[in-house]
């Protein structure tokens, strides 16, 4: 048997064996995120999963299409430097090169606002509201932490290790040195940006935020007493796999359960954003086996109701979750 053939073989084993585990635990943290046409269902499948299915190449097709056909002549998104670096975000998980012309100018349309310190700005005249990670919008200062950790996101995917990132990450490590957090997004932002950095200096300021986070959190599960901080928390945490964030994760696995719905999912119309940071929050530190040994006992369990208002907003249409 060749390399190739043997190859194949074993993702055919794997493929079927989670199915199997599919249909073993409805609510499995990938069941929705498995059936969902969406970028996020792409990322859920592909990048975490490994697995490349026939299926999903005319939604990368689509998707693509889709993005690239909305960008304005001079490479900008929205006339938007956070926009640019959010849809930089998205094509990079949609088998687009590098060399693409429009990512090439969308890239170049970013870097352009950079300053000389290294942070990124927006003009006066572009409204500062943005897509979260979590499906909600979010609204930043142009000159604040979380907008530089924003567009470093997006930016980074491309130009990992470039000079213009580098210069961010000082930026963002001196700001922090000098100023503090700001808020809990603004945090969790900047230790997406910073976590799989390398360099001492960002390794010691992740695992500060990460302590900082860990003091916010409650004994429920909940984070600075707002259960809408919950994904986006979630999503940050996902993003570094330091023993400080598994074990935030692992103590709101309760609080998750609760607020899970019987398709798997979480958040409601077909979105499903928070779907995915609670699946790759889990996935990263190792935590789906243990999810699904406490999910047996919340499956005849009603949904809590007062809870759920919390999150009504964020739940249920295009609006702030933080």
């Amino acid at each position: 048997m060749t390399i190739g053939n043997e190859r194949k073989r074993n993702e055919k084993t794997k493929l079927e064996s989670f199915i199997e585990e599919l249909r073993a635990f409805p609510r499995h943290p990938f069941a929705f995120l498995w059936r969902s046409q969406t970028l996020e269902g792409l990322i859920a499948r592909r990048e975490l999963l490994g697995f490349k299915l026939k299926r999903d190449v005319p939604l990368i097709e689509k998707l693509r299409r889709g993005i690239l056909a909305s960008q304005f002549p001079r490479g900008s998104f929205k006339g938007s430097v956070g926009w640019t670096a959010y849809e930089l975000w998205r094509l990079s998980h949609l088998d687009v090169e590098p060399s693409h012309p429009q990512v090439v100018k969308a890239i170049e349309f970013v870097e352009a606002h950079q300053t000389c310190d290294g942070n990124f700005y927006e003009r006066h005249s572009v409204p500062t509201v943005y897509p979260a990670v979590d499906g909600g919008e979010f609204s930043f200062g142009s000159f604040s932490l979380g907008f530089t950790s924003y567009v470093l996101l997006g930016l980074k995917r491309w130009r990992e290790g470039s000079e213009q990132c580098k210069r961010a990450i000082k930026w963002l490590i001196d700001k922090y040195l000098s100023d503090g957090l700001c808020c809990l997004p603004c945090a969790v932002y900047m230790l997406m940006a910073l976590s799989n950095e390398g360099t001492m200096e960002a390794t010691l300021v992740s695992q500060e935020i990460l302590l900082w986070l860990e003091a916010q959190q409650q004994s429920d599960g909940i984070w600075n007493y707002d259960v809408s901080f919950t994904f986006i928390v979630l999503y940050g945490l996902g993003s570094t796999e330091d023993e400080c964030a598994r074990k935030q994760v692992r103590h709101t696995i309760p609080l998750l359960l609760k607020l899970q719905f019987e398709d798997g999912g979480w958040g409601k119309m077909g979105r499903a954003e928070k779907s995915l940071a609670v699946a790759m929050a889990l996935h990263t530190h190792n935590l789906i086996e243990e999810f699904l040994l406490c999910s047996k006992a919340y499956y005849q369990k009603p949904r809590p109701l007062p809870l759920l208002s919390d999150l009504s907003t964020s739940l249920d249409r295009f609006t702030a979750t933080v």
